[in-house]
């Protein structure tokens, strides 16, 4: 896999895990458990076994919404 191919699916994951998000907060459902769901599913489709390991802990993690947030402002700081 081209690095490029693992960064396009590292948005794409980090991107899908935004929006379910932002359907829970719309829809007033739990937050943490969508996002938790999402990074699940969303990890079990990367090929890249780094991608799948960061969303596979990110699904684990006490705090899901909190740590996707941090991972799209680490995002926004390496690309500015």
């Amino acid at each position: 896999m081209q690095p490029e191919d693992k960064f396009i699916e590292y948005v794409d994951a980090l991107v899908t895990c935004e929006i379910a998000m932002q359907m829970a907060f719309k829809y007033k459902e739990p937050v943490n458990k969508i996002v938790a769901a999402t990074a699940r599913r969303v990890s079990m489709r990367c090929a890249d076994k780094q991608n799948r390991n960061v969303f596979l802990g990110l699904s684990q993690s006490e705090f899901p919404a909190a740590l996707l947030y941090q991972f799209r402002t680490m995002f926004d700081e390496a690309i500015s």
